[in-house]
């Protein structure tokens, strides 16, 4: 398991903790004509595109627009061009309503239609170019998929049409807030401590009781060697959003971040400190932990967290996270296993289970690996980390032929995790391509994510380099 398997346990609604609820609800909220909307996500490519048949649309909420009802409605019939024509209608009446398309871009993003999304958000910037939605919304696309420059030429584009966009005061103070968001964003991507300070100062007028920008704003002024500031304004978010992480355990986060681990230590003791009984706490205290290859340490934590509540999905998960990289594959299955239960769809509980299963000698064990191996490469067609524990397990079954195949369409659907380099390299090795499996390696090793097979491929390049 590879550091990149643990975001999969832990995303991203914990900002800056790189620790949070892995499954959203993904029931649908109420259409709000003024809220901007946001389809990035389901533009996630480890996400399989289905029909619209999966279209969860959102009930509009009593005393909606009459026209933005039947709209839904003509969507679910799949009528998409009679949905739009009462949209277009829809917007021309009511101020506070994005264009026909931008709204036309989040029903198809409910139905899980990337590409219909984008068509529907291209086609909103031609026909309302002085709406800068279609630029927010695509910058935050971009900014998600790491296109740092594209973000940032569309949401400079957005700030500009923003400076003249009088339709709909309410849309504009909005817009203005996630746009300063992203243009923030763009800023700490590329080290600009200072610019993005700027930004998030001026987010922050908009939304002065926003909890994640003032988390933001004390990355910012961490990483400008202000440690003190950044503790006041982790401090101040944690007043105005009790779900916020420990002031004490963000900001040794931060120091880790940096890369003084010292203080990061110092700052991790005191957090378990004052909050022990703080859940969130205990896993970032455990993830620290695991990230330094403290895994006694990590092991100790994950088993707080579970006692504090044994039902928790995220203490289970990282419970069996653990005992992976201590290579306990017995207590690894039954917290996997355990988590599978409460969330049967959860891609890490059913992946995970795979690896704890294959690893163990029990026929029955390995048969059960193949199967939920089998089960989420079909699920997830797409996704780098299925593909990758398909073919490890399909090696530790013999079957090197399927396992090459698998792990090299791993390699090339994306960026390659450490354990994903080792299990190719390891089939490359018996494969006879030596030179191929050496770079794997070094690759693999030199990366700053842990990963649980680190110790397996120093002993592998040892072999391969005598």
């Amino acid at each position: 398991m590879s550091f990149s398997t643990i975001r999969l346990i832990f995303g991203a609604a914990f900002l800056l903790a790189g620790l949070g609820l892995f499954a959203a609800s993904s029931s649908a909220q109420p259409l709000d004509p003024a809220q901007p909307l946001d389809p990035a996500q389901p533009l996630d490519p480890a996400q399989p595109l289905e029909g619209v048949d999966a279209l969860d649309a959102p009930a509009p909420p009593e005393g909606a627009i009459p026209e933005v009802s039947q709209a839904v409605e003509r969507f679910r019939r799949r009528d998409f061009d009679g949905a739009l024509e009462l949209l277009k209608k829809a917007a021309a009446e009511h101020a506070d309503m994005p264009p026909a398309q931008i709204v036309m871009a989040q029903l198809f993003s409910q139905a899980n239609q990337g590409d219909a999304v984008r068509a529907s958000l291209e086609q909103a910037a031609a026909e309302a170019p002085d709406d800068p939605e279609a630029y927010v919304i695509m910058g935050d696309i971009a900014m998600g998929q790491r296109r740092v420059t594209e973000a940032s030429l569309l949401y400079e584009k957005a700030e500009s049409l923003l400076a003249d966009f009088t339709r709909s005061p309410r849309r504009q103070s909005i817009l203005q807030a996630r746009n300063l968001s992203g243009l923030a964003a763009v800023a700490e991507a590329r080290g600009e401590w200072e610019r993005a300070e700027q930004r998030l100062r001026a987010w922050q007028k908009l939304e002065p009781e926003n909890a994640v920008c003032l988390q933001r704003l004390a990355r910012a002024r961490f990483q400008q060697r202000s440690p003190g500031d950044a503790l006041r304004l982790l401090r101040e978010a944690a007043d105005l959003d009790e779900n916020v992480l420990t002031p004490e355990a963000q900001l040794g986060r931060f120091y880790h971040e940096f890369g003084d681990q010292k203080n990061a230590r110092v700052w991790m003791n005191n957090a378990i400190k004052i909050a022990p009984n703080n859940l969130r706490t205990r896993l970032v205290a455990a993830q620290w932990n695991l990230e330094t290859n403290q895994l006694e340490e990590a092991e100790r934590q994950a088993v707080a967290a579970t006692k504090l509540d044994s039902k928790s999905l995220e203490a289970n998960l990282f419970r069996g996270v653990v005992a992976l990289f201590r290579k306990d594959y017995g207590t690894a299955e039954n917290y996997f296993q355990r988590a599978h239960l409460q969330s049967p769809g959860n891609f890490a509980a059913s992946n995970n289970l795979a690896l704890a299963l294959i690893e163990q000698d029990a026929d029955e064990k390995r048969r059960r690996a193949l199967e939920y191996a089998v089960a989420n490469v079909r699920q997830n067609p797409r996704a780098t980390e299925a593909l990758s524990t398909y073919g490890w397990v399909q090696y530790r079954l013999g079957n090197i032929d399927e396992a090459d195949r698998a792990l090299q369409q791993a390699a090339a659907a994306g960026t390659m995790s450490p354990d994903t380099a080792y299990y190719l390299a390891v089939v490359s090795a018996e494969k006879g391509r030596r030179d191929q499996a050496l770079q794997l390696l070094n690759g693999a090793l030199n990366a700053r994510q842990p990963f649980s097979q680190r110790e397996e491929a120093e002993v592998l390049l040892r072999q391969l380099t005598r």
